[in-house]
């Protein structure tokens, strides 16, 4: 771990809780250390590089926010947003199962096996949490899914939250095995306020598949036990947090110290510990104790390991049971693209090219590339474009693992609307590009990449060679214009005409309409043609465009359909 600029302590151990504490001095300013060449959020203090070998960032958060950011000049006071997930180990371990399978999430296997967390269907059937494996079994008979506890996997999905949360602020602390804390005090402003912030990481959670307790309090460690003990908490000023932490529960606190002796001893609030004498509780504890309930106060400084997010985009699920379901999977893939949305949100940039790899065993991969036309990192929009090519997916067997990575973005910039954010007619200033974005990603969807493209003239007069493939939307400048009109549709190859009555005949007698226009070249690659172009009209209405060929018989040919 980094070095840490110094930092003053307080021996308060010895002093008696039966005198109210005295305040202690201003910690220095909010500090991080990182390595050299690490990028750092500017909103955060003064910045000092020192050790190269540091692997983490590193915060340093003051005793006393409140006071320091009365300071003229100062930045807004920090204020932390505790997230508790408090059925994440179920989430993780349980993923993927269909809705109405009962299953268990338990510790261990064998005898010993308790019961950690069960599924809504399992807990419909009777089993509750610390149930044997054996009585689960028999409550819930053979269709019972059990699944060991998977601290890895859990550690990836919160790594991933926590880039998620980076979208919000740069600032972000993982606490596992299943919670985040993100100081926002700079960005309250930018979200709307704190409320429409708490909301906005509500929702981000719950597209990925996840349930929060959402808690803030100037400090972090405030902020983690009010959403550890599940209280919708918000505790804007240091002064106000001992008497909103005074009733909480001791049994959801992750008290470090046993929690059969503090039950012994009658003591099942917070407040019932800040009533004891300090000295005692040390003899009896430890210091570990103390040091908690000083860093919960906003006492002590706190030392916080920053989470930085990973510079390319990649994650994996793996399931402990494989998956037949293209619904199911998708569904995964959804919370995918929520996770990746954040990341891109945290960077600026938006989504060009992602591709899923679903892992089979013994098969060969399946692998489906999705692209867009513009940036984007709308979740919605992708999950619905992901969901049409979903549809023609086959899978040649079960699904063990899905992978999403990202192939390609670009940053994302906005675009300037007019004042009331309408054009002239009623219409969205940038509506039309809009749509049409749109329309071909979702058709590029469903139809496949290959089947909507653009056209686009090139520097050729030959009508063979004068137009090229391009991306819709593209533009391209040729050397050269036609100079005269020229249908979008050209036959494969140009249909000979016979002549009734001097005229040419397609089904009708083709009426010249002028616009000639002499075609020669090609005889630098061996294909040299010498054509009149001309207009024609039949009497229905339908304008072709025919040629009579110079170097051969001189017959007419039809070689294009005006639309």
């Amino acid at each position: 771990m980094a070095r840490l600029d110094t930092v003053h302590t307080y021996s308060i151990l010895g002093r008696a809780m039966s005198r109210a504490p005295q305040p202690p001095p201003l910690p220095p300013p909010f500090r991080l250390t990182a390595p050299e060449g690490a990028v750092l959020p500017a909103a955060v203090g003064p910045v000092r590089q020192e050790d190269s070998q540091a692997s983490a960032l590193v915060a340093v958060a003051p005793a006393c926010p409140s006071a320091a950011a009365a300071l003229p000049g100062a930045r807004p006071a920090p204020l932390w947003l505790a997230t508790h997930l408090p059925r994440f180990a179920g989430e993780v371990g349980l993923a993927g199962l269909a809705p109405d399978t009962p299953a268990v999430l338990v510790t261990a296997t064998g005898r010993s096996a308790r019961v950690l967390l069960p599924n809504a269907p399992a807990a419909r059937a009777g089993i509750t949490a610390g149930a044997s494996l054996a009585m689960a079994s028999a409550l819930a008979g053979s269709a019972l899914v059990v699944r060991r506890q998977d601290a890895v996997a859990q550690a990836g999905v919160l790594a991933a939250l926590g880039d998620l949360a980076w979208q919000w602020t740069p600032v972000v602390a993982i606490f596992p095995p299943d919670g985040l804390l993100l100081e926002v005090g700079g960005s309250l402003r930018l979200f709307g306020g704190l409320e429409a912030l708490c909301e906005a990481v509500r929702a981000a959670l719950g597209a990925a598949g996840h349930v929060a307790t959402l808690a803030s309090a100037p400090n972090a460690q405030g902020a983690w036990l009010l959403a550890l003990a599940g209280r919708e908490a918000r505790v804007p000023r240091q002064i106000d947090l001992p008497a909103a932490l005074r009733r909480l529960p001791l049994a959801s606190l992750r008290v470090p110290a046993p929690s059969d002796r503090l039950e012994g001893m009658g003591l099942r609030e917070f407040g019932q510990l800040l009533r004891l004498p300090r000295h005692g509780l040390t003899e009896r504890f430890g210091p570990a104790l103390l040091d908690w309930m000083d860093r919960a106060l906003g006492r002590y400084p706190e030392v916080l390991a920053l989470h930085t997010p990973a510079e390319h985009y990649r994650q994996r699920l793996e399931f402990l049971e494989e998956l037949h379901a293209l619904p199911r999977l998708l569904a995964l893939a959804a919370r995918q693209i929520v996770g990746l949305c954040g990341w891109l949100a945290a960077r600026g940039l938006g989504l060009l090219t992602v591709q899923w790899r679903l892992l089979h065993a013994g098969e060969a991969d399946t692998r489906l590339l999705l692209g867009l036309l513009e940036p984007s990192r709308d979740p919605g929009h992708i999950t619905a474009l992901l969901q049409e090519r979903w549809r023609s997916l086959a899978l040649p067997g079960p699904v063990r693992a899905l992978e999403i990575e990202l192939r390609q973005s670009r940053p994302l910039t906005g675009r300037s609307q007019t004042l009331f954010h309408t054009a002239p007619g009623g219409t969205s200033a940038g509506a039309p590009a809009h749509c049409h974005a749109g329309l071909v990603e979702l058709l590029r969807a469903r139809l496949g990449a290959g089947a909507v493209r653009g056209l686009a003239f090139t520097a050729e007069q030959r009508p063979e060679q004068a137009w090229q493939m391009v991306e819709p939307g593209q533009v391209v400048t040729p050397a050269t214009d036609p100079v005269r009109p020229r249908p979008l549709w050209l036959l494969p190859e140009p249909l000979p005409l016979e002549v009734q009555s001097g005229l040419p005949w397609f089904a009708g007698a083709l009426a010249p309409l002028g616009g000639g226009e002499r075609i020669e070249g090609g005889w630098w690659e061996g294909a040299q043609i010498a054509r009149d172009y001309h207009l024609a009209a039949r009497a229905d209405g339908l304008r072709c465009w025919i040629f009579r060929d110079l170097r051969a018989d001189e017959r007419w040919y039809l070689h294009g359909i005006f639309a």
